[in-house]
């Protein structure tokens, strides 16, 4: 009779265990699931913030290179306004 009455406790106490436990573990999977999907969610930040870098430096490139062509096309047009001048 005693027998019956001693499990009972230590069975419900078990069954409390294993669903604080279980719930414990389920918080643990939900926090690195979170951790996770922060980290992914800040690589695709920096990428964009590289891509967006790449393209500026792209434009610059340009806008020199469309500088430096001016600069001769100017410089052509002193040469032969001088050239002008001589003759």
């Amino acid at each position: 009779m005693l027998s019956c009455t001693d499990t009972r406790p230590s069975a419900a106490a078990a069954a409390t265990a294993a669903t604080a436990a279980t719930a414990a573990a389920a918080a643990a999977a939900a926090s690195a699931a979170k951790r996770r999907q922060q980290q992914q969610q800040q690589q695709r930040q920096q990428q964009k913030q590289q891509q967006q870098q790449l393209q500026q430096r792209q434009q610059q490139q340009q806008q020199q290179q469309q500088q430096q062509h001016q600069r001769q096309h100017q410089e052509q047009q002193q040469q032969q306004q001088q050239q002008q001048q001589q003759q």
